[in-house]
């Protein structure tokens, strides 16, 4: 994703967030921006729809009127989309929408985790290292695991952008680097 359009949708996905949270909607804004993003974008032609010089803009927009009349979108959802009709951003949504759910678990204080292990962890395990991270991090954690056989043994955790790796496969890789 180029960084322009990272920007773009991280400033008005803070400034629907913002206005959502003042209107008490955030949850509905968030789900109805989604699904818009859903019916607008599920494949390249529709993509190509919405960006496309050839088609009129006043037949997209009567096609975006259509689709938030359908969906009884909230105004603000509405007034979302038609901005960025209006500004030939509408494209944004897909991004704007990512960027909404980010910026919606760093107000409600919860972190995303992942933990990769070599076999199946049991829940008592898991539920320590989601008290773990949370001390950690010190928000509620959201945590999602996966089964790879390759670590050999013992878990890989990352949260964000760090990773916290304790298998054996990210020892012997360790051991290996240190010997280049």
């Amino acid at each position: 994703m180029k960084e322009s359009v990272l920007i773009l949708s991280q400033r008005y996905a803070g400034a629907v967030l913002g206005l959502a949270v003042e209107a008490d909607a955030t949850t509905k804004v968030g789900d109805q921006l989604a699904t818009l993003a859903e019916v607008c974008f599920p494949d390249a032609k529709a993509r190509a729809f919405w960006r496309s010089l050839k088609v009129p803009a006043d037949e997209r927009r009567h096609t975006l009127q259509d689709i938030l009349e359908r969906m009884d979108a909230h105004g603000l959802v509405r007034n979302t989309a038609n901005l960025l009709m209006d500004r030939g951003r509408f494209e944004l949504l897909p991004d704007l929408v990512a960027a909404y759910r980010r910026k919606v678990k760093e107000l409600s204080l919860t972190v995303d985790a992942k933990v990769t292990s070599a076999g199946e962890l049991d829940s008592r395990l898991l539920a320590e290292i989601r008290q773990g991270l949370t001390q950690m991090t010190g928000k509620s954690v959201s945590l999602t695991t996966e089964v790879d056989p390759a670590l050999i043994s013992g878990i890989r955790v990352r949260v964000g952008n760090k990773v916290i790796d304790g298998s054996a496969r990210g020892r012997l890789e360790a051991i290996g680097r240190s010997f280049a």
